[in-house]
């Protein structure tokens, strides 16, 4: 029981120090790195957000359009038919 516990504590270290140095090497290769400028991807961002706010507004102005011809021919209806009413009438009469 004691040798197994030895031997996993002994594992235990093994893996620790080969974590650590894994570390070591990742910190190592990030601080050797250069700094990348982000203005050509901040510009880029800011232009397809610009795009995106006019499309949104076209389709928001389409709608709206289109909401307006639909009431435009709701009235050009009832006109026609109180128009066409009207003449029955006198017609008729």
């Amino acid at each position: 029981m004691n040798k197994e516990r030895a031997k996993l504590r002994n594992a235990m270290k093994t893996a620790e120090q080969d974590t650590l140095e894994m570390l070591v090497k990742l910190f190592d290769w990030l601080d050797g790195l250069r700094p990348q400028s982000v203005t050509g991807i901040v510009s880029l961002y800011e232009h397809s957000q610009l795009i995106e706010a006019t499309i949104t507004n076209a389709l928001a102005l389409m709608n709206q359009a289109a909401d307006i011809e639909a009431k435009i021919e709701e009235k050009m209806r009832r006109s026609q038919r109180a128009s066409v009413v009207s003449f029955s009438l006198s017609f008729v009469v």
